[in-house]
């Protein structure tokens, strides 16, 4: 999105452009994920038909969609205005947010697996450290 970047989809050795994403994962369905919407700022999920979602986390400014698994699972990060936390968005777009205990930040900028096994980062005291989110 913005700068006059342009995003396509192969299929079968067919072209067909990805309006306003800038794609982070793709999973075995053919579900994309990434940042874009008219704003430029959404998280979006383009389905394998082409349809596309545009979704934000209430009170974000920013919203990256970073990954999909096989059952439609979707994590990522968002900004508040304030600071950035990690969330997990359900099938039925139910988004649930994600922080580390004492992290200034948290950001799912890893991969969902199809056992719900979440990898991200976080901040504490000026430093990053990866996570395993293993709970699910």
């Amino acid at each position: 999105p913005g700068g006059g970047s342009e995003y396509f989809k192969y299929v079968n050795g067919i072209a067909t452009q990805l309006p306003d994403i800038a794609p982070s994962d793709i999973n075995n369905m053919r579900r994309i994920v990434g940042v874009g919407g008219a704003s430029g700022f959404s998280g979006v999920l383009v389905d394998e038909n082409g349809g596309q979602t545009v979704f934000d986390p209430s009170g974000s400014t920013w919203t990256l969609a970073s990954s999909i698994n096989e059952g439609g699972y979707i994590v990522g990060c968002y900004y508040d205005g304030n600071s950035w936390h990690g969330f997990l968005r359900d099938p039925s777009g139910t988004l649930t947010q994600i922080d580390v205990p004492g992290a200034s930040r948290t950001c799912v900028s890893g991969m969902i697996n199809d056992s719900m096994q979440i990898v991200g980062y976080y901040v504490a005291q000026g430093s990053y450290h990866a996570f395993v989110d293993l709970s699910r």
